[in-house]
């Protein structure tokens, strides 16, 4: 038994509440549950109840055992002063208050449904990726789009904060803020990190003057990131020097420590390419958040980011591959969902302009759903989602709901709770 699974129960009222006793024998109603608290403090706040013939509002506290009370430090903590009443699935020991009078204490081991009990335990302790696969055979409820939807959004509403919090850090100035973004979008789940720090070496104001000096741009961001250390060809010595120059003249620093991973990756995705699609990103559009902003569809958006020329220079005599080919549709794709719409849609949340959010969500139900690993999962399970807003949604649901077994908080895991035989 889980405390999570009590909160679950007591939430919903999924127990028998026909002549409800107390451990004391005093009658209970209980005329609302409460609100469910994810915080620090009780369970439950401003439950309302009835023990014999007295009303009580205050808060409820929910344990396996009744003896975690005392295990848990809660005889001495103020917070709980305000509990009213006790819910626990096991009745071992008596809980006297500060003031020495008793907890009453409502034990739901008998009231609880077999079946709800099993059915809990064969999600909670399936060995399967997803915990509730074994209920699919082919067909899906309607709570699964709109658990999706519901994860999109808190996805959405994640990067988010993380925007703002750019925003913030660099005093409100959106367009360095957003440079970040980019450069972090640019070096994908692998890199993304590195990208990041690297850009944030480099700040926007000095892209900004670089960006109509192509070879002093290209210069500057692959020395800040540490690509041209040994130089091998005649282009890559000429940019060094034109590094040596820029670096001196706007007190540049590389970053320290950044790893670039290269392994079982595709040529295509190494860092040193990817760096050179930003930086014609970059030198093509150096207001490209004012671009992201007036874009209208997303055709526009891939206008903005087909930027990409097919050059025969090479970076370096040993790696031919960093000639600046023009990205795949996938690639292309990933980059709109995961730097596009969320810096719009966070831009428009943070001033307040519906237009703008409606429009990243627009978009993301306008984009091809994305194909990975993990929709291949679901689309086996008979889900297939048609739509970037839905690939989204679970790419949000696999990894904070179906990895933790968080079934209890999930409408997909509450059908098959609810409404699945055992």
């Amino acid at each position: 038994m889980h405390e999570y699974f009590l909160h679950y129960v007591w939430r919903h009222r999924l127990f028998n509440t026909s002549n409800l006793r107390l451990e004391s024998g005093e009658e209970l109603t209980v005329l609302h549950p409460g609100f469910y608290n994810r915080d620090a403090g009780p369970d439950f706040q401003e439950s309302l109840l009835r023990i014999g013939s007295h009303r009580w509002m205050g808060s409820v506290e929910l344990h396996v055992n009744s003896s975690e009370w005392k295990a848990h430090g809660h005889s001495n903590d103020p917070a709980y002063e305000n509990v009213i009443l006790h819910v626990v699935w096991k009745h071992e020991e008596e809980v006297l208050l500060t003031d020495g009078t008793r907890l009453p204490v409502l034990t739901l081991e008998k009231r609880v449904d077999k079946a709800l009990l099993k059915r809990y335990r064969l999600l909670n302790f399936s060995p399967e990726p997803i915990p509730c696969a074994r209920h699919w055979k082919g067909h899906f409820p309607t709570a699964a789009w709109q658990m999706l939807e519901r994860a999109a959004a808190e996805r959405l509403e994640k990067r988010t904060e993380k925007i703002l919090k750019l925003v913030d850090d660099r005093q409100g100035d959106w367009e360095a803020a957003g440079w970040l973004w980019l450069a972090r979008a640019f070096g994908q789940r692998v890199n993304a990190d590195a990208f990041e720090r690297l850009a944030g070496s480099l700040p926007w104001k000095t892209i900004q003057r670089l960006a109509g000096k192509p070879l002093q741009l290209e210069a500057a961001l692959f020395g800040q990131a540490g690509f041209l250390n040994e130089p091998e060809g005649e282009y890559t010595r000429k940019l060094k020097k034109e590094y040596q120059f820029v670096a001196a003249k706007h007190k540049l620093r590389p970053p320290l420590g950044l790893q670039w991973k290269r392994l079982r990756m595709f040529p295509a995705s190494f860092p040193e390419r990817r760096l050179q699609q930003l930086y014609q990103m970059v030198q093509q559009h150096p207001r490209v958040l004012a671009d992201l902003l007036e874009a209208k569809e997303t055709s526009d958006l891939h206008k903005l980011f087909e930027v990409f020329e097919e050059e025969e220079t090479a970076f370096g005599d040993k790696q031919p591959m960093l000639n600046t080919a023009r990205p795949g549709r996938e690639t292309m794709n990933r980059w709109l969902i995961n730097c596009a719409v969320p810096l719009v849609f966070a831009y428009g949340h943070f001033h307040q302009l519906p237009a703008l959010t409606d429009k990243a969500l627009y978009w993301l139900e306008s984009l091809a759903a994305e194909e990975n690993q993990i929709t291949r999962q679901y689309e086996k399970l008979g889900l297939k989602v048609s739509n970037a807003l839905q690939s989204q949604g679970l790419l949000e649901l696999h990894a904070v709901y179906c990895n933790s077994k968080r079934c209890l908080d999930c409408l997909i895991g509450n059908h098959w709770l609810l409404k699945a035989p055992p």
